[in-house]
Formats: C-alpha cells, sequence, structure tokens
C-alpha cells in the first residue's frame, strides 16, 4: 500500500527519477501517513507535505492511491508544480546541448 501511494503521489506531480521528488509512505497503529517533498536542483526552495488517514482491515489500494493524490494536491497548492516544470524544462535543455 505505501508503495502505491509514493508512486501515486510521483505520478500526480508528473515527476521522474531526475527530480528532487520524494515520498514517503509508512503504516503504524491503523494510520496510514503519507510524506511528500519537493525541492528545487539549488535546495532554496522545499515543500514538505503530510496526510494521515485511517487504515483498516477494509482498506484497499484504492485508498492508499487517493492518498497519494491528495498529498500530491497540497504539494501543488504550494507550488510544486513550478519546481517540476522548471527542472523538467532545465533538463530538456540539457538533452539538447548533449
Amino acid at each position: 500500500a505505501a508503495t502505491s501511494a509514493e508512486r501515486m503521489f510521483m505520478r500526480r506531480l508528473g515527476a521522474g527519477c531526475y527530480l528532487p521528488v520524494a515520498a514517503y509512505g509508512s503504516i503504524v497503529r491503523s494510520t496510514f501517513t503519507l510524506q511528500g517533498l519537493v525541492g528545487s536542483l539549488d535546495g532554496q526552495r522545499r515543500i514538505v507535505v503530510m496526510k494521515e488517514m485511517p487504515w483498516t482491515a477494509t482498506s484497499t489500494i484504492a485508498d492508499a492511491e487517493l492518498l497519494g493524490v491528495l498529498v500530491a494536491e497540497q504539494a501543488l497548492e504550494q507550488g510544486a508544480q513550478e519546481i517540476v516544470q522548471s527542472l523538467t524544462l532545465l533538463r530538456e535543455q540539457e538533452s539538447l546541448h548533449v
């Protein structure tokens, strides 16, 4: 479940492995917590978000994926899209010079 939430966080942000974006999910005592981070390459800007949800025997992978989307939406509300777009543009420019 944690991996599904982490992947959905990354997917919703449009982030690949070349961006400083991270997600960490854990389930402790029936609480599923997902933490997300989006940072600029120079480290000057960093967005850290977290959300929790109850996790029971009836919880599903779809619930975990929803948590990933919700945490990504939090990051987007705080400006993550600008960081991701600038890093994607920089990567595209660098690939043209190779």
